[in-house]
């Protein structure tokens, strides 16, 4: 059975490559009507579920909540240094991971911490403490 399949590929290569691509065409038709989505929350929750319905209240009546905030830090101008590790070899490292960035650093977090804001809404200073989510 085989044998006779791999004479008939082997003895008619361009119409079994021209078939072939016919048929790989045609079974990819659908893909014009794809959709993806990605939506994390689409994904793992269903639409008729408690949370999800208590998400979209809460959504509706207090605005999305995002939980990640991100701060993207460079060292320009430091140069980077070599680490040269057991188990790794050598490594390459940037010069933000330099003691001096790394205080500096430690300094700023520190200043961030210790501001205060006037808040005419709650009659009060509030702090970063106040306003940022910490389960």
């Amino acid at each position: 059975m085989f044998r006779r399949w791999g004479t008939m590929v082997a003895s008619h290569p361009v119409s079994v490559i021209l078939v072939s691509a016919v048929v790989v065409i045609g079974l990819s038709c659908g893909m014009v009507f794809i959709q993806l989505t990605t939506d994390p929350v689409e994904l793992w929750s269903s639409p008729d579920s408690q949370a999800r319905q208590e998400k979209d209240f809460y959504d509706q009546n207090f605005g999305p909540f995002f939980r990640t905030n991100q701060v993207i830090l460079t060292a320009k101008g430091l140069p980077s240094y070599t680490y040269d590790s057991l188990l790794l070899g050598k490594k390459n490292f940037s010069g933000i991971l330099s003691m001096a960035v790394l205080l500096d650093l430690l300094e700023l977090q520190t200043r961030l911490q210790e501001i205060e804001v006037w808040s005419e809404k709650d009659g009060r200073n509030v702090t970063l403490k106040d306003v940022c989510y910490a389960p």
